[in-house]
């Protein structure tokens, strides 16, 4: 590609003077048109796997798809009782939609809304830039401006029978308005003067001013704008959109629209967390935003949006989007009303095009880099070189509710946790405060439902509800239609994120959910993650009420994930596609008689199965649980017949060409059909399917046709850690979809390839028109992929406070005596000798965390509130006063090196730590000790000892200096908490908690973090070679990160 092409285009678009407004002038003016035009025939590759010309060429294709014939649109509109459904249709006219009278509750305008925008602004951006007039009207009636005037017939943009807010505007309001807004600029210099008028005034009329009311109703009511979210988003972009396209015909009328829309757009981004958050998440909080980014480019076209895209919360939110990646870098954490589907991408096509190189990051690593539609064709910015997120991406957002925990970008396990917001309601979110999901080896395999049913009493209450989230019910009881459940959370708010630690070898996050439940039911629910990075995560509950009850510990495996017993202490095993976990369990009292148990909500049983812990009555529990995640080796598919519907395969459209046939079927009950018009291509994709390099693996199934053209074929696409490879394609094999007209049988033998690859999805495709069955697909490799050996665990301590795990990496151990009344010296011993190398521990601390490589070598340490650690009578630590703080200690080639981060305001040196070291860091600064026998202390004397050979290049800048380290986390720099914020201790709760305290010290209340500075940020990497890996990095590099803490 033309590099000053590129970047002329970029002139274009964004540095307009008040003399080159006009028409076209909305998303581009006629300079930018004209390099589009040139973008359009560019055919060689941008450095990220594309061209221009195949992107043009897609945009083209789907204008053709709906140039070929009149928008219709049929749905099921369900009963408001979840019972039956009423069929709905609509086709395009000067006719409004009809009504919809048996569910005023069920807005069918929004989907014709969004999709006539989507025909509108296709057809007229392949209009302006080939010329052809097709595009923009013709006798079938299906061109862009056709549609404009049909909808300009209506008589209002809105559907009058369902209630949105004021009845002025709703989402409908604003996919028109940018539809026409669209088609009014580009098609401007070829209407007629009638034409021009009718779309102009429908404009106004229909479209922004009704905005324009409910925009200011909004800004002017107290909590007007947070109603609504993304409501009033869409509806700001609509009326800037509306408003700059009309800009230049009635400029006295157009002048304080485009005022208000600024200081709108203004208003949402100041709105948002403090800290960096979307308080509706990554599906709500995205569809805001990439409306949002139209209304600031537009207005940045008419020289009215400056300060826009240089706002910091919308700057900095590829810090906020990059952190809740899943470990496959393609999924992000669904909590709330969301999927796990990589969001934001227009918000990062627009915040590339402004130079944020973390936004290119973000469109990289999620894969969807290549644009996809016009404005990201119109934004792209291939040259942009990537910048990743710094540090380990462990961050809090406090004020949306949301924090992660994780080891780097390069395919580790990541936690994500939610618990709140404390204070502010969204519509969107669900019960679901003090819970975790986890994403290992490219799956969530403990999950969250997702998006809430709406119509389904007993759906609706598992996806919204506590019974469907991986927390905590009391007394549980449910109904046997699965339409109530007893005693889960009962408010939106309240819950909170108190504390976040990210250190040298652990990551730490608290949170607390008393308040969410019925007044009254619980005094603490305070519930501490600990993830020992990359290895395994420990969750701690401390529970207590005034009653004694029954609590129920909830673990999700979604959909098609599957839970069974297991051979160790309370041991549930999941598993998902190639990645699965073992959950050992603790409590401090007796579960109830057959628990844990894996169960299925009634009702709801197509989100999978759950599993649960259930204490007796007490009226305080402390639970422990260990989650190791693994590989498994996944050979089999889960659904090859397509007995259980579309379970574990993605059909490329949801749109009732992709559907499940119960009439036709090779064997069972069941298959799956394909049934096109016209041609087109089709396809099922598997699940991920494990392989090793190099192997040969063969897929087949059974086919039939009828009036079919085209091909019908199998095809593997191949992976690594979940994601696909540069060029994923494999070898297909294919027939003439007339052939079978009886079941025939297809098969694919192919090999992988030889390096880079350890996953395949095997793709059932139809290409063509007619109809196409597919039935009892088969897998089968040659060579046995590898997986993770079983852990083993034990149990710590009588009444249990935790657990020790014993996995391929070696041996952790981590209790906690938060809630126990417990005070002075503990001393916890093994339930069993299961792990040999295992004997009692002793701590003065609250909360504990050691590791020891397989051979038996100190790894880690983590020490809350305590001055010393010890196993067997060997003291392993020891501080000089109580302190909070973590510990790793890295070999290589008979070289060791020590690093401890401390948590500020509970330092506890000089240290003393039962290794001989080689060099050691405190936080950011390398320091002096002294070796005593086998014992290190530090910082001790003015020897900094011998150091380690660097063997990868580092950043050595800024090592020795504290104050240079700085955001390098992951979390927003400088959170602080004003004097309305809570941060006491909860009941129960001791000072010892990382810092809490009743009142904050004077340091957090002046740079809201009680932490230090530590110099070693691992980026993750595969667990079996770990040690080796971090031992490198740890020798080699001087990365800048920083230990968290909030509240």
């Amino acid at each position: 590609m033309h590099r000053g092409l590129h970047l002329c285009l970029a002139a274009c678009i964004t540095s307009l003077s008040s003399s080159a407004f006009g028409h076209p002038s909305l998303y581009f003016d006629a300079a930018g048109l004209t390099q589009l035009k040139q973008l359009a025939s560019e055919d060689a590759d941008t450095g990220l796997g594309w061209n221009y010309a195949a992107v043009f060429q897609e945009i083209v294709k789907a204008a053709d798809q709906v140039l070929a014939s009149p928008y219709t649109y049929t749905v099921e509109i369900p009963n408001p009782n979840g019972q039956g459904s009423v069929t709905w249709t609509y086709s395009i006219s000067s006719t409004m939609p009809p009504p919809h009278p048996n569910n005023p509750g069920y807005p069918p305008w929004t989907k014709v809304s969004r999709d006539l925008q989507s025909r509108m602004e296709v057809l007229s951006f392949v209009y302006a830039v080939t010329g052809d007039s097709k595009y923009l009207s013709n006798a079938q009636g299906t061109g862009a401006l056709d549609i404009a005037k049909a909808v300009s017939a209506w008589s209002k943009w809105t559907d009058p029978g369902y209630l949105c807010g004021t009845g002025n505007s709703c989402l409908d309001t604003a996919h028109l308005l940018l539809g026409v807004g669209m088609t009014y600029d580009l098609g401007y210099g070829v209407m007629t003067d009638a034409e021009r008028k009718t779309l102009r005034e429908a404009l106004i009329q229909k479209g922004v001013t009704p905005l324009a009311k409910d925009v200011n109703a909004a800004n002017s009511a107290s909590g007007g704008l947070a109603a609504w979210f993304n409501g009033y988003a869409l509806r700001v972009t609509g009326l800037a959109v509306g408003a700059c396209a009309v800009a230049e015909d009635v400029p006295a009328q157009s002048t304080p629209w485009t005022t208000l829309a600024r200081q709108s757009v203004l208003a949402f981004f100041d709105s948002q967390g403090k800290d960096g958050g979307a308080f509706e998440g990554h599906l709500y909080g995205a569809y805001a935003v990439d409306n949002l980014v139209i209304a600031a480019h537009v207005l940045d076209q008419k020289s009215l949006g400056s300060g826009l895209f240089d706002h910091g919360w919308l700057a900095d939110l590829p810090r906020f989007a990059g952190a809740f990646l899943g470990s496959d870098n393609r999924s992000l954490a669904n909590f709330g009303d969301s999927s796990t589907a990589a969001y934001w991408a227009t918000t990062m096509f627009a915040l590339a095009a402004h130079g944020n190189a973390s936004a290119q990051w973000y469109l990289v690593q999620t894969g969807n880099s290549r644009p996809r539609s016009f404005l990201n064709m119109v934004w792209s910015r291939p040259t942009l070189t990537p910048t990743p997120l710094a540090g380990s991406g462990t961050s809090l957002y406090q004020d949306v509710g949301y924090a992660v925990l994780r080891d780097g970008f390069q395919g580790a396990p990541v936690v994500a946790v939610k618990s709140g917001p404390p204070k502010e309601k969204v519509g969107h979110n669900h019960f679901d405060h003090n819970s975790f999901i986890l994403s290992a080896h490219g799956h969530w395999i403990a999950s969250d439902p997702g998006y809430e049913d709406y119509f389904n009493p007993s759906k609706h209450l598992y996806t919204t509800g506590s019974i469907g989230h991986n927390t905590i019910l009391v007394d549980k009881t449910v109904s046997s239609d699965g339409a109530s459940v007893s005693k889960g959370q009962v408010s939106l708010t309240g819950g909170k994120l108190d504390f976040l630690f990210d250190g040298v070898a652990y990551a730490k996050v608290v949170g607390q959910a008393a308040a969410t439940y019925e007044a009254g039911l619980l005094d603490r629910f305070g519930r501490r993650i600990f993830y020992s990075k990359p290895d395994l995560v420990f969750i701690f509950d401390d529970l207590a009420s005034s009653k004694a009850h029954e609590y129920s510990f909830l673990l999700h495996s979604g959909s098609a994930g599957k839970l069974t017993p297991g051979q160790g202490p309370g041991e549930l095993v999941s598993s998902l596609q190639t990645a699965m976990m073992q959950t050992f369990f603790a409590s401090s009292v007796p579960l109830v008689s057959g628990y844990p148990r894996v169960t299925v909500h009634p009702g709801a049983s197509d989100y999978g199965p759950y599993g649960e812990w259930r204490s007796q009555s007490y009226k305080a529990v402390r639970f422990a649980a260990a989650l190791v995640p693994g590989v498994q080796a996944h050979v089999t598919f889960d659904n090859p017949g397509f007995e259980d519907g579309l379970s574990s395969w993605q059909p490329r459209f949801a749109d009732g060409t992709h559907s499940v046939d119960e009439a036709v079927a090779h064997s069972g009950k069941r298959s799956a059909r394909i049934e096109h018009a016209v041609s087109k291509t089709g396809y099922y994709y598997s699940e991920v399917m494990s392989l090793v390099p190099g192997s040969t693996l063969r897929a087949s199934v059974f086919v039939k046709s009828k009036a079919a053209t085209g091909s019908i074929s199998i095809q593997p696409f191949f992976t690594l850690g979940g994601v696909y490879i540069t060029d994923p394609a494999g070898k297909s094999i294919s027939l003439d979809a007339k052939d079978p007209v009886d079941w025939t049988e297809v098969v694919l033998q192919t090999q992988a390839p030889v390096t880079g690859v350890d996953g395949v999805r095997i793709a059932l495709q139809f290409t063509g028109s007619g109809t196409v069955w597919f039935d009892d697909a088969s897998y089968w490799v040659d060579t046995p992929p590898p997986q993770t050996e079983p852990s083993t665990a034990v149990v710590l301590g009588d009444p249990p406070a935790g657990l020790a795990v014993s996995g391929p990496w070696g041996i952790d151990a981590a209790a906690s005596f938060m809630g126990s009344g417990l005070t002075g010296t503990v001393t916890v011993q093994p339930a069993t000798q299961a792990i040999a190398q295992l004997s009692e521990i002793s701590t003065d601390g609250s909360i504990f965390c050691v590791g020891f490589e397989p051979k038996g070598g100190l790894r880690r340490m983590y020490l809350q509130g305590g001055t010393f650690l010890s196993m067997g009578g060997k003291e392993l630590l020891r501080a000089s006063k109580s302190a909070s703080f973590d510990m790793a200690i890295r070999r290589h080639s008979g070289c060791t090196v020590v690093e401890l981060a401390e948590v500020e305001t509970l330092e506890g040196p000089p240290y003393t730590v039962a290794v001989v070291a080689d060099e050691v860091w405190l936080g950011a600064k390398r320091v002096p000790f002294v070796v005593q026998g086998e014992t290190t202390t530090f910082p001790e004397g003015s020897d900094l000892g011998p150091g380690c050979a660097v063997v990868d290049a580092g950043t050595e800048s800024g090592a020795d200096d504290a104050s240079a380290v700085d955001d390098a986390s992951g979390v927003e720099s400088g959170v602080s908490f004003d004097a309305a914020t809570d941060v006491s201790s909860q009941p129960g709760e001791d000072a010892s908690e990382g810092g809490l305290q009743a009142r904050g010290s004077a340091q957090d209340e002046a740079s809201g973090c009680a932490c230090r500075a530590h110099r070693f940020s691992r980026s993750g990497g595969s667990f079996g070679g770990w040690a080796a890996v971090a031992l490198l990095l740890a020798l080699g590099l001087r990365s800048k990160s920083r230990v968290r803490i909030a509240g």
